[in-house]
């Protein structure tokens, strides 16, 4: 089956322009260094219909592994997990699973003192409400578990949105999990990363122009990005000291 992957990041400081939507750069270049380009990525406002209307969307389309990140937390407009579950017509309810995890990350921070009490309270708990056959991912690094759910012939995975948390669970659990190959040679998969993620910029600002840099980029698309991502590194070194840097 074709890999389609796309991504939906969901927050009112991204659809504001207060936040920059980081999360979606670092899973699009994970997965571009492993050879898969992901084919569309949606920003939404922390609205139940949006959710569910571009949830529902992207599984219409045929999406095989949908990337939900933010709206995971305990307020009222944390609205992910329940426009998820209704795009996949199913029920939310509380996992024990996703409370065990929850209930351990409080009595953790209560016990280095960093919140005034461990009890689950119903905001708390919010967070151990899941669409019903999801699968809870530990986060390592914050409270909110992730999810993973089954729909069709799409998996969905819900992550945090902090930044820091969303690395935590996509490159420490659904990475790992996907095992996809790094196409590009030499170097760790965490370097190839970095490269990536470094600032893309204005291709029209390098003697290259836009559209020789993508002929180059993806002209070795249907047998993997190797060579691709070898000629665009060389573009950009023969056209270094203009306009912004590519993949420093």
């Amino acid at each position: 089956m074709t890999m389609r992957i796309e991504i939906i990041a969901v927050g009112k400081e991204l659809v504001s322009g207060r936040t920059r939507d980081t999360n979606s750069s670092h899973i699009a270049a994970a997965f571009f260094t492993r050879g898969v380009i992901v084919k569309r990525i949606i920003i939404v406002d922390d609205d139940l219909g949006d959710i569910v209307s571009a949830v529902g969307g992207s599984l219409r389309r045929g999406t095989t592994i949908l990337l939900v990140t933010g709206g995971l937390g305990p307020t009222g407009d944390d609205m992910t997990l329940q426009g998820v579950a209704e795009a996949a017509g199913v029920r939310i309810g509380a996992d024990p699973l996703a409370l065990k995890m929850v209930k351990r990350k409080y009595d953790e921070l209560y016990g280095k003192g960093l919140v005034p009490f461990p009890e689950l309270t119903r905001e708390r708990l919010k967070m151990a409400a899941v669409p019903s056959g999801a699968t809870p991912i530990e986060n390592p690094v914050g409270v909110a578990p992730g999810i993973k759910l089954r729909v069709g012939e799409c998996t969905i995975y819900c992550l945090p949105g902090v930044p820091a948390e969303m690395q935590g669970v996509f490159d420490g659990s659904v990475l790992p999990e996907l095992s996809l190959p790094h196409a590009g040679r030499g170097g760790s998969g965490e370097e190839k990363d970095e490269q990536v993620r470094g600032r893309i910029g204005d291709f029209g600002h390098h003697r290259k122009g836009e559209g020789e840099v993508s002929r180059r980029l993806y002209k070795d698309q249907a047998g993997g990005l190797r060579k691709g991502y070898e000629d665009f590194r060389r573009i950009h070194r023969d056209g270094r000291g203009t306009g912004n840097h590519i993949l420093d």
